[in-house]
């Protein structure tokens, strides 16, 4: 997909990876609150 960024024409990349999840996958889990507190803790 071209889109148009300050006069310049950009082409959006998506790139998957093998083994890792979207953002989709882990949004209904533990997972985000958990890397939240993780976060915080650092």
């Amino acid at each position: 997909m071209k889109t148009r960024f300050l006069g310049k024409d950009k082409l959006k990349v998506s790139a998957i990876a093998s083994g890792v999840w979207t953002a989709g996958s882990v949004r209904n889990t533990d997972y985000p609150q958990q890397a939240y507190q993780l976060g915080r803790s650092l």
